[in-house]
């Protein structure tokens, strides 16, 4: 997705594959470079600091571990709700 039709789209929440890549990046890398990228400021998503990392293999896997994968996403975007 280019960064235009991203920030044409506007979303209130972006969701980003938990995962290190082959250079030790991480989700906490990823988030913090949207975050700090000028041209996003303006997205719902990056002013309301609403970006969201999940572990790929539990939302992809197409498994059990699929409905694990909701529910952690479920704790992250509302804490208050599992406590």
């Amino acid at each position: 997705m280019s960064v235009e039709t991203l920030i044409g789209a506007d979303p209130d929440v972006l969701i980003v594959p938990d995962w290190k890549t082959y250079d030790g990046s991480d989700a906490n890398t990823l988030k913090e470079a949207l975050y700090a990228n000028p041209k996003l400021s303006s997205m719902k998503a990056i002013k309301n600091k609403q970006i969201y990392a999940v572990d790929y293999n539990y939302m992809f896997g197409y498994g059990y571990n699929t409905i694990d994968g909701m529910e952690q996403l479920a704790k992250e975007m509302y804490p208050d709700l599992f406590k």
